[in-house]
């Protein structure tokens, strides 16, 4: 099952992408250059951060900050290994705080927001971090995006058949016996979900 998880969120394609609807990109940022990390990735025992940014068109002076309907905001990332790693917001927290945009003690949209500061470890090699961004929130995001390693996994991920909602197929792999008919987490309707890669080495 945990195989089918992580190969799941790797093929997995979001709905055609909307800008207008979700306006923000995942940015991976080395925190002693302050560049975003590039193609050739990070070393280990550098020091990182995630930041969800503000894309162009928020610059524009006639965009109106509340044509963007509000979302929950989940990140997560699976290594090489297929370990599967609960990012943003706190297993503690409560879907409280990761509700964007968010707004600026001046009324505007926040552009730059760090989710969170790493250190990068082991193994070597690429990691995927996924940032879901969906209009209803996640009340089991906690255990939803945890999951230990799965030897022999292909992280390339392989082309299936096109489901109707594929997210809700895959918030249900490996977590069936955690779920009855009564209190079974709703699919939201609304979605999107975007994938950066990260490479590390020594």
């Amino acid at each position: 099952m945990r195989l089918f998880k992580v190969r799941g969120w790797l093929q997995l394609s979001g709905p055609k992408k909307d800008k207008a609807n979700f306006p923000f990109s995942l940015v991976l940022m080395n925190d002693n250059t302050k560049q975003p990390v590039g193609a050739e990735g990070s070393k280990i025992g550098d020091a990182v951060s995630l930041h969800i940014v503000a894309d162009e068109i928020v610059n524009n002076p006639n965009f109106n900050p509340a044509s963007i309907p509000q979302k929950y905001v989940y990140v997560f990332t699976i290594n090489k290994l297929g370990k599967m790693t609960l990012i943003y917001p706190d297993k503690k927290g409560g879907n409280l705080h990761n509700k964007f945009p968010q707004m600026n003690p001046d009324g505007q949209i926040n552009k730059d927001l760090v989710l969170a500061e790493l250190e990068v470890e082991e193994p070597v090699g690429t990691d995927y971090l996924f940032l879901l961004a969906t209009d209803e929130q996640i009340t089991t995001y906690a255990m939803l995006f945890e999951q230990d390693g799965v030897r022999g996994i292909n992280m390339r991920g392989e082309k299936g058949e096109p489901e109707k909602n594929p997210l809700g197929k895959i918030l249900d792999i490996g977590n069936e016996k955690n779920m009855t008919r009564d209190f079974k987490p709703k699919t939201p309707s609304n979605w999107v979900l975007y994938k950066l890669q990260a490479k590390t080495h020594k």
